[in-house]
């Protein structure tokens, strides 16, 4: 199980929880799915073949976005939010399709980070070394996970704010 798909399912928990104390059933939540804000995942669409839930980073031409390499958000004035060191990415399936026993299937590499500091509504410039990868409205899905697509597919706008 990926990091990505674990933090998933720890937000819709969560939002579950906070769900019983909007009721009065609970307090003390807070409005965001963990300690460091929302769960967010830079998604490199790269196709390649790899073994689901592995450690990975971008293949060709994608290879500049790996652990270590730094991501930068910064808002629209161009102030620094953001800049914290890659993990390790995790692959994560690009289609549905079962490909029988094959142990390597088409898959995105996907590399977790903080959302601390990013408004929901604000657009963020989002740069990994001295790549620019996106310009992305701040708007978590309802279970506070928050999603870049890299690079962008089809319309943008549906891509680049989250739903990628």
């Amino acid at each position: 199980m990926s990091i990505t798909s674990t933090r998933l399912r720890i937000a819709l928990v969560g939002t579950a929880i906070c769900a019983l104390a909007a009721t009065g059933a609970l307090a003390g939540c807070a409005t965001t799915s963990g300690a460091d804000g929302p769960d967010s995942a830079l998604i490199v669409r790269d196709g390649t073949l790899r073994v689901p839930d592995a450690d990975c980073a971008g293949a060709a031409p994608y290879l500049f976005v790996h652990a270590g390499a730094t991501l930068t958000i910064a808002d629209e004035t161009g102030a620094v939010v953001l800049d914290t060191p890659l993990s390790p990415g995790t692959a994560q399936r690009a289609d549905d399709t079962d490909y029988g026993n094959a142990p390597r299937v088409p898959t995105f590499c996907a590399f977790d980070f903080p959302a601390t500091g990013l408004i929901p509504g604000d657009t963020y410039t989002f740069r990994v070394g001295d790549r620019t990868v996106g310009h992305a409205e701040f708007d978590p899905d309802d279970a506070g996970v928050f999603r870049i697509g890299y690079p962008a597919l089809g319309d943008p706008s549906s891509v680049l704010k989250g739903n990628g």
